[in-house]
């Protein structure tokens, strides 16, 4: 993480044992022990006092690094915290020495671990970082293309690693599939390996829509009436195929919604009509808490709208209900908002 240092606080850093390297307009490389043991302690909750303190602990002094460098490193910690946990190293933490690093990825290494796919009956050719595909690849990968599949998936299916070419090489392939019409070649796959690719385009399909449900299930608690009236409609509209065990009760489930629910939001014509006349009447009601607001210059919340609208709209409401429609036409009463030391201080509990 980048940083500007005195000379003074790098002379203090640098005798610590836990400091790979530190400059003046450079980053503070941390060892990766360290690092990892950071991690493991870390929690998306921590404050910045949390970091302080293990700093302190390690032998960091406070004099050294200031406050403002705790405040960078917990939003970038937020970030690389889901990474580390995946099993990559945080770019934000050290890794190794960057000659380790530039060891690891020498053009001798990545064309040696290139040479596996010598005998890839659809790898054509290896030269250097690179290797070529062959036409029959092209053919049969493009349709995975047009689906939107990326260029590391469709490599993927085909056990080809995307990670050992560069990322222009990966760019070439996109466009190159993209751009392709289907030419006659000879097949020379064998059956095995026609059975094991189709098999693995099978899984992919398979996340691809299982990822499309749960996106689609995702979005039902924030749905209107209107909205789940169409939804059910576009589940209506999906081809039925129970050989694959995609029949309609099948697709309701993994919509997200039950069968009678389903039905029902179909058949009933007063479905949509309800919701248009609660959001009319909540019109008029939220029209008498303004009258209320109106009434006086100083901000009201719920308790003394709930006092005061017998006296000037002549009605009464329920707490409950002055909360919901004041949440939901977006009114906001500025006193005794929840304070910013309270927030700190349950954080300090917790962590302690």
């Amino acid at each position: 993480m980048s940083y500007s240092w005195t000379k003074e606080q790098i002379e203090i850093i640098t005798q610590n044992p836990n400091v790979e390297s530190i400059t003046e307009k450079g980053g503070l490389r941390l060892k990766q022990e360290f690092t990892d043991r950071l991690y493991k302690a870390w929690s998306p909750q921590k404050s910045t006092q949390f970091l302080k303190s293990f700093f302190e602990a390690n032998g960091f002094t406070s004099d050294a690094i200031p406050q403002k460098y705790f405040y960078a490193l917990r939003s970038r910690m937020k970030t690389m915290y889901p990474r580390w946990l995946a099993g990559n190293s945080p770019e934000g933490a050290s890794a190794g020495s960057a000659a380790e690093r530039q060891k690891q990825n020498t053009p001798e290494q990545k064309h040696g671990a290139l040479s596996q796919y010598a005998d890839h009956p659809l790898v054509t050719k290896i030269t250097g970082i690179h290797y070529g595909l062959t036409d029959e690849f092209y053919n049969d990968a493009r349709p995975l293309r047009q689906q939107g599949f990326s260029v590391e998936q469709i490599l993927k299916v085909y056990d080809i690693d995307a990670t050992l070419v560069s990322a222009a090489t990966r760019r070439g392939i996109s466009q190159k599939l993209a751009a392709w019409k289907e030419r006659k070649v000879a097949c020379a796959l064998s059956l095995e390996q026609r059975c094991r690719y189709a098999m693995n385009k099978a899984e992919l399909m398979e996340k691809a829509i299982a990822d499309f449900f749960a996106e689609l299930r995702a979005k039902i608690p924030t749905m209107t009436r209107v909205q789940l009236r169409e939804y059910c409609r576009m589940i209506e509209a999906l081809p039925v195929d129970t050989r694959y065990g995609y029949g309609r009760k099948r697709l309701i489930e993994l919509c997200g919604l039950s069968s009678t629910r389903y039905y029902r939001i179909l058949s009933d014509d007063a479905y949509i009509i309800v919701q248009e006349l609660r959001n009319t009447q909540d019109d008029r009601d939220v029209a008498k808490i303004r009258q209320v607001l109106e009434r006086w210059p100083f901000p009201m919340g719920a308790r003394q709208i709930c006092m005061q609208l017998p006296r000037v709209a002549d009605v009464s409401f329920s707490l409950s209900k002055i909360r919901r429609l004041t949440k939901k036409y977006g009114i906001v009463c500025n006193v005794r908002r929840p304070r910013n030391a309270v927030r700190v201080r349950k954080e300090w509990v917790q962590e302690h």
